[in-house]
């Protein structure tokens, strides 16, 4: 059976490398940065997404449900946003193509999610 996290962190990543082929076409060198900057924030946020989704699993599987994602989220969306802040205010990164990086994840995970829930309904 194929992993479900593995599959979308797959996509997620050829996505980005696609993503950054198109910046670099539609809006050359400065674009194809950006848009590579992007995709690993996404990639990253993917990846914090998923231990913290792990651990709030395990504590509730091990009977410890208290505080399970909050701590978690607490820190890392301020994190998130001040990444965003520093990469469009202070690096002066070009919005649209940074923009199109951050998007990858979520063709990433509508895709992976329905090829996997029809792939289940298929067995």
């Amino acid at each position: 059976m194929t992993n479900p996290l593995a599959l979308i962190e797959r996509t997620n990543l050829i996505l980005a490398v696609g993503a950054i082929v198109v910046g670099e076409m539609v809006w050359g060198d400065e674009g194809a940065v950006a848009v590579a900057a992007g995709a690993v924030v996404a990639c990253a946020n993917l990846w914090a997404l998923r231990r913290f989704a792990m651990r709030a699993v395990s504590r509730v599987l091990s009977g410890d449900p208290a505080g399970t994602m909050g701590a978690g989220f607490l820190f890392k969306m301020p994190l998130l946003l001040a990444v965003l802040w520093i990469a469009i205010v202070v690096v002066r990164l070009p919005v649209a193509p940074f923009t199109l990086g951050l998007s990858i994840v979520l063709p990433s995970l509508i895709g992976g999610g329905a090829y996997l829930a029809l792939r289940q309904e298929a067995v």
